[in-house]
């Protein structure tokens, strides 16, 4: 079965089970690297896939979510440099600039 052929709404306890997964379980450390064999399955780029696949399905962006989780919204890249690495800001604002 794929993600997509679902077979009908979860029940309580499916919710509980994974929801209790996902906040008792360590996150793995954020970074900006994607291996090179991830992010380019059968000559496709995966990210920029599931972020157009997002993007088409109405997800909201970077800072709606920042505003929905009560965080401070960015107006420009400097307001940037107090949520991530300067390299980070830097590298942004050399492809979204």
């Amino acid at each position: 079965m794929s993600m997509v052929e679902m077979p009908g709404p979860l029940s309580s306890e499916q919710v509980e089970e994974i929801t209790l997964g996902l906040v008792s379980s360590m996150a793995n450390r954020v970074g900006l690297s994607v291996a090179h064999g991830v992010r380019f399955l059968h000559g496709r780029d995966l990210i920029a896939e599931i972020i157009t696949r997002g993007r088409d399905l109405g997800l909201p962006g970077y800072t709606s979510w920042r505003k929905f989780c009560g965080l401070r919204v960015p107006s420009s890249f400097e307001d940037l440099a107090d949520m991530m690495p300067k390299a980070n800001v830097a590298l942004l604002k050399s492809v979204y600039a």
